[in-house]
């Protein structure tokens, strides 16, 4: 089913086939994986991506309307 919501947006088959393997590793919990390559190349630690959301709230805030076309 989703390969047919996909192939409606108008998607090429090759980024279906792509977005339909992300989908089935996640589901089956394959991206669950530590590595420590973040910080030995930053020198910062890694954060879950709850973490970095609940640290970075206003890039994920909703935008209001813009008035620039008054």
């Amino acid at each position: 089913m989703m390969k047919e919501q996909l192939a409606a947006f108008g998607m090429p088959s090759h980024v279906i086939s792509h977005v339909v393997t992300m989908a089935r590793l996640h589901r089956d919990n394959r991206y669950d994986r530590f590595s420590e390559d973040v910080e030995g190349l930053t020198g910062i630690p890694p954060m879950s991506v709850r973490e970095f959301v609940q640290k970075n709230t206003q890039a994920f805030a909703p935008v209001a309307p813009s008035s620039a076309g008054e």
